[in-house]
Formats: structure tokens, sequence, C-alpha cells
């Protein structure tokens, strides 16, 4: 029909996502309307660059690096590794001169070793300063719900939406989660809300999961929900976690000790900020490392937790190489990060297992959606290959397609995720209903269960 609107996919690129409990594969297609079919891009990608891979419903757990932070006048720390891509292998570095010698590191400081062999082969290190767009921060409110938070909540609530809107407001990557502890039901035990999902959509968190808060209850378990909160909560790999307690109540009320939130903020690798009473600053101290910045006053403004937030953010490299044994073996590598300054250094280590990620392939016809125009309003089928090397291998129903209307937002949320069914012999199926299709387009992304159990 003359003038009628179609859809066409182009393909951009593929983007994989790894940590270890869960294997994620994305693919991102930017829609265009009303320009000629045009060949897909394939390329080797970094998959922290981009779009935000937030999907709702995965469950991610921090990775289990082998080695603690090192201490000295170079601090470094591994916050992620993404060898799913393998031989290329993408890190997500945090390294700081203690000293100020060098107040920024470049490629030259650093160096990356497997198994005691220096990576060389396509090593590129992206600093702090470019693509500050994509450095992920999952904020997690824990907020007591307890009948004498009454004469607060309302000065609390102006405060956390200022923060969320600032947050918005100055491109930081971020996804909210809520921890309601102290409220009459289940006698005020911490309540993990949205199944521990977090979301990025600041509208959702505002004017649906904030609004969950109450004021009748009377237990305020605050150190069990720090627990709790660690322990359940679907954090994405290479974030940085931060967890804001509210509450005008001693947290020391059973459920479990200081010690052991003190041991869920190390072992989650969590900055903990507290927003209460002065009276109270010392049931916190503990468990922050800077009291100046990292206790507020319980109506205080948190633009001093912005900040500290986006300080976080600016000590994070992106280091990649390609391995130079490119064996899929199925043993353990272990990886070593050191960076120099002068005659100090300090360095980190992690291990992965080359090819324990499953490979995912579109297949030829849902290539061909990238490279043909679409019909809005269509259902589209979008099917995969999912291939394994090593077991536990990919259950039936066990892989999930994630998509959401294309956007210049990188924190738009995505659609509830699709169970892809069967169709063949590794190969999987899932429809993008009809009503979602539209301009400007869709992206989606796949991902198959993790190998340590089904994502949740």
């Amino acid at each position: 029909m003359k003038n009628a609107k179609s859809l066409l996919l182009v393909l951009g690129s593929a983007r994989r996502i790894r940590d270890a409990s869960m294997r994620t594969i994305l693919l991102l297609f930017a829609a265009l309307l009303g320009l000629s079919a045009q060949p897909g891009i394939a390329q080797v990608y970094d998959p922290y660059t981009g779009p935000d891979p937030i999907a709702p419903t995965l469950r991610l757990m921090a990775e289990p690096f082998a080695a603690a932070e090192a201490l000295g006048p170079v601090s470094v720390s591994i916050r992620s590794l993404n060898a799913q891509t393998f031989p290329f292998v993408f890190l997500d570095v945090d390294a700081m001169d203690e000293t100020g010698t060098c107040p920024l590191f470049s490629a030259g400081n650093f160096q990356v070793l497997e198994d005691g062999v220096p990576q060389t082969d396509y090593f590129a290190v992206t600093p702090p300063n470019e693509n500050q767009g994509v450095r992920l921060v999952d904020i997690v409110f824990i907020m007591d719900n307890s009948g004498s938070m009454s004469d607060d909540q309302l000065a609390v609530r102006n405060n956390v939406y200022g923060f969320v809107d600032k947050l918005t407001q100055g491109g930081i990557n971020f996804a909210f989660g809520l921890t309601r502890y102290g409220q009459g039901a289940s006698s005020g035990a911490p309540l993990i809300q949205d199944n521990g999902n977090l979301t990025s959509d600041a509208a959702y968190f505002k004017d649906t999961v904030w609004t969950r808060n109450t004021i009748d209850g009377g237990m305020e378990p605050g150190y069990w929900s720090i627990v709790e909160s660690a322990a359940k909560f679907n954090y994405r790999p290479g974030s940085r976690r931060v967890f804001i307690i509210i509450t005008d109540e001693s947290p020391n009320q059973g459920g479990t000790t200081l010690d052991q939130a003190a041991a869920a903020l190390q072992s989650g690798d969590v900055t903990l900020f507290a927003v209460t009473t002065t009276t109270l600053f010392s049931s916190f101290q503990s468990l922050v490392a800077d009291p100046t910045k990292q206790l507020l006053g319980l109506t205080a403004s948190f633009d001093q937790i912005f900040t500290a937030v986006t300080d976080l953010l600016a000590d994070t490299f992106r280091v990649t190489y390609r391995a130079q044994n490119e064996t899929i073996d199925g043993l353990e590598r272990t990886v070593e990060v050191l960076v120099t300054c002068g005659a100090e250094s300090g360095s980190d280590t992690t291990t992965y297992v080359p090819g324990s990620e499953p490979r995912i392939a579109r297949t030829q016809e849902t290539v061909a959606l990238s490279e043909t125009t679409q019909p809005q309003q269509t259902a589209l089928t979008i099917t995969v290959q999912v291939t394994d090397q090593a077991e536990p291998f990919v259950q039936p129903g066990g892989v999930r397609l994630y998509y959401r209307p294309t956007t210049t937002d990188i924190n738009a949320p995505y659609r509830p995720p699709l169970t892809m069914n069967p169709v063949g012999a590794d190969t999987y199926s899932a429809e993008i209903p009809a009503v979602d299709v539209a301009d400007p387009g869709i992206n989606y992304y796949i991902s198959p269960p993790s190998k340590a159990r089904p994502i949740t």
C-alpha cells in the first residue's frame, strides 16, 4: 500500500554478557523507518559498551574472583571478566593510584597475563573518562517501614526521588531495587521487592516500587536486611553495588549480627550508605569506609551520595585482549592484571574456563529480518541455535528471549521474557508479539541458563 510504514531491522552488533552464574548473548538491533534494505554488520565487540543489557528477571551473582583487591600505593580490583567471545576476553578493572603520582592510567600502565604469559594481541585499555554512560551501578534502597518513620517518610521520599532524577540527568547507567523491612507484615522481616529483579525504569521505581513502603510495623532488623539484600537481588555483571539503608531505629534487632552484615557487604563488594539519626551513626560506622561521606542525617539531601556514586564509577577501566592460547581445552586459566605507576605496582587475579559458555547463532531466517523491511504490527519469529561444549547442557525451556522497543534511553526496561521453545536439534524459537512491533524498532537479546542452575 502506498506510503505504508514498514520496519527495517538492521543488525548492529552482537553483545554477550557473562559472569560465574549465567550466560547471556545480547543481540542489538537498530530499527530504521523508510530505508532500503541494508546488509548486516558483524563485528567483535566489547560486551560492556552500548545499550544497557539489563534483563528484569536474570539472576546475576558476583564473580568469585581468585584474589582480593591489592593493597598499597596502586590499588587494583577486577570487577568482571567476559570470555564468551573467546579467544577475545574483556575485563572491567578498578585501578587507582593512592599516592596521586599517576592521576590517570593509560594502556602503558597495564599488563595482562594468562597463566603467567603476557597477552599482547588486540590489547587495549579504555579509560574511565570515555563511554562513561556504560558504567553500571546497581542501587538497593533498604527502607525502614516501621511506624516511627511516619514523620520522616515524606522528606525521605523527596530526597530519594531527587537522587533518582539526578542520576537520570547525569546519564548514569543505573538499576534500582527496594528492600522493605520493619513493616507489620512478616513481623518486620526483610521483604525483597520484585523477586530481587532490579529496574532501570526510574518512573516505575518511583511510581510503583517505592510506593509500596508502609509505616505500620515495630521490629526493624536492619543488619538482617543488609544480608538478605546482598544475597537475593539479581545484580548485573560488572556493576558497582550500592546499598542505602534508611532507618531511625537500631539495626541490631535479630536475624543476623553486625559481623554477618559486614561479611555480606565485603563478599558482595557493596558500598553502604546509612541515612539515619546521628545517635545511630555508631551502629553503622564499622560498615563504611568513610563515615564523613557515608553516614547522613535522616532527612539530609542525597547530594553527597550522588557525588560518592559518581566517584565510584571514575576508576573503572575496560581491558580487552585476544588470548594467545586459542585452544578450547576445558582447563581453568588464571588471569592477572598488573598496573604499574613508576616503581609501584598492584595486581588482581581471576579465573575462567575457555569454551565453558554456550555459543548462540541466529538462523538464516532470523538474520534475514535485519536485511529486509518488515511491516509494523507483524509478529517477528526469532530462532537461534544454542550449542554447548561442556556439561550441564542447555535444557528445553531454559532459553529466554528479552526484548524492548528501540529507544535512545539506555535505561529503558525490557518486556517480560519469552520462553524459547525447542523446534529442532539445539534450535529454539519465540515470537515477538505483533503489538510490540512498531516504529522505530525492536531491541532483543537471548539468555540461556547458568551452568550452575537455571535462571529464575
